[in-house]
């Protein structure tokens, strides 16, 4: 496959599946197929203007503008040997995390929408990155749960938000 070249594996009503430059690809429903594959046939070029809001052992973000949208760009480390070859068959931790939020979306749990998600190349060095809008008033999970856990939220209601959120990570 030549550089920057598309191929299409598979598409479905939640998302479309490819393979760009070596590395699977899954982009969200209402994305702009051909200016997201133009833009992640050099990833780099996407940091250009970023500035890094978050590093730990687990991620990096870097927050950009793209086409005058606020964007998140989450990058995980390189994994193993072991993890990448159960990552070919269950998908990297980007791709996990960008279907978990597609299917948190459709249960209507609020979270940013995600854009697209971009697994390693084989042989690879680095992890793999998963784009999606970037809300800067946006809280984690983990805040929320703990927010409901010290005031004593209805517990129906928070049963209810952890199944949806344990069917998204199952």
């Amino acid at each position: 496959m030549a550089a920057g070249e598309l191929s299409i594996t598979t598409v479905t009503a939640q998302s479309e599946r490819c393979v760009l430059n070596g590395r699977r690809v899954s982009l969200a429903p209402g994305v702009d197929r051909s200016a997201w594959c133009e833009r992640l046939t050099d990833p780099d070029a996407l940091l250009a203007d970023a500035r890094q809001v978050h590093a730990s052992h687990s991620a990096r973000i870097d927050v950009t503008q793209i086409d005058g949208t606020a964007v998140a760009i989450k990058r995980f480390p390189a994994r193993s040997l072991l993890q990448r070859c159960g990552d070919r068959y269950r998908g990297g931790p980007a791709r996990r995390a960008f279907d978990a939020a597609l299917y948190l979306q459709a249960h209507a749990v609020g979270t940013p929408r995600p854009i697209a998600a971009m697994d390693a190349a084989p042989g690879d060095e680095t992890g793999g990155w998963l784009i999606t809008e970037w809300l800067a008033s946006h809280r984690t999970f983990k805040d929320i749960l703990a927010e409901r856990l010290t005031r004593g939220g209805p517990a129906p209601a928070l049963v209810a938000l952890l199944r949806v959120v344990a069917g998204a990570v199952r």
